[in-house]
């Protein structure tokens, strides 16, 4: 798992990404040495709550452990939307084959056009602008699974040309399980729980995001309002569902706090709520 750190007017962050949340303790902020600077760990948990803090067979029981022994606080604030991250899938799949086919065309039509002896310069030419495009095509759909994997590997800073096209990823084909979550995470992140913690410390915050690859676009979204406010306006028909429903609108506008006993066997749990929407 890769991780980049940045920071914000209101906080210091370490964003954390990687699909098995156990391995995070390989990152470097969550050593023994480091996990005690920090001032909060928010764990990616799509709303489900404190089934993601076992510290014995949930993704997440090495870093949950090792919390409870450094007494650092960890913060529940994910929502509740439909999963719908298969279009990624299903464009990545589509650009590769669409591009190439696109490739394979025009070797069979060069191939075909030198056998009768008809290649010119021109038609050559043109035969090479279009595997050119069809190769680009085609990147479309390897790019972001390349970015994807390589933002998983351990233990070292993430590449921001792989992040960059993870984001854009994201940002082109919006989803409510990432795009939408990418940026409502963001505001109650940058607008409530960052601010929240700087009163009371008297100091910018450190504070650790867990979250899968496919979030790298959360820190576009915590260090630019504007962008995180713009994606949150297009899902308005979402979010004015979510508030319709008890249930949900509880989970969109609360943020959960557990704080490690002192005997280190369990949490005390703190209900925020921050009124973000």
């Amino acid at each position: 798992m890769s991780y980049s750190r940045f920071s914000t007017g209101n906080a210091e962050y370490w964003l954390n990404m990687g699909t098995g949340h156990d391995l995070m303790m390989y990152e470097p902020v969550f050593s023994e040495g480091r996990i005690s600077s920090l001032d909060a760990i928010v764990i990616e948990d799509c709303g489900i709550g404190p089934i993601m803090l076992s510290d014995s067979d949930s993704e997440n029981a090495v870093l949950v452990r090792a919390a409870k022994r450094n007494r650092v606080d960890i913060y529940l604030l994910d929502i509740i939307v439909r999963e719908d991250i298969a279009k990624y899938v299903d464009f990545e799949h589509s650009a590769k084959v669409a591009g190439l086919v696109g490739a394979f065309l025009c070797a069979a039509a060069g191939s075909l056009l030198r056998h009768k002896k008809k290649l010119t310069r021109r038609r050559m030419i043109g035969l090479l602008g279009g595997a050119l495009a069809s190769a680009a095509v085609a990147a479309t759909g390897f790019l972001p699974v390349s970015a994807v994997s390589s933002l998983q590997e351990q233990g070292v800073e993430a590449s921001e040309f792989d992040m960059d096209v993870v984001s854009l990823e994201t940002q082109l084909i919006q989803t409510e399980g990432i795009t939408l979550r990418n940026a409502v995470n963001a505001r109650k992140i940058e607008e409530y729980l960052a601010p929240m913690l700087r009163q009371n410390l008297g100091r910018k915050p450190r504070i650790a995001l867990v979250y899968g690859p496919l979030h790298a676009g959360v820190k576009n979204y915590l260090q630019d309002k504007q962008a995180r406010d713009s994606i949150i306006r297009e899902f308005e028909n979402v979010i004015a569902e979510l508030k319709d429903n008890p249930v949900l609108e509880r989970v969109l506008n609360t943020i959960h706090q557990y704080i490690p006993t002192e005997s280190g066997h369990g949490f005390v749990a703190v209900e925020h709520k921050c009124d973000c929407f």
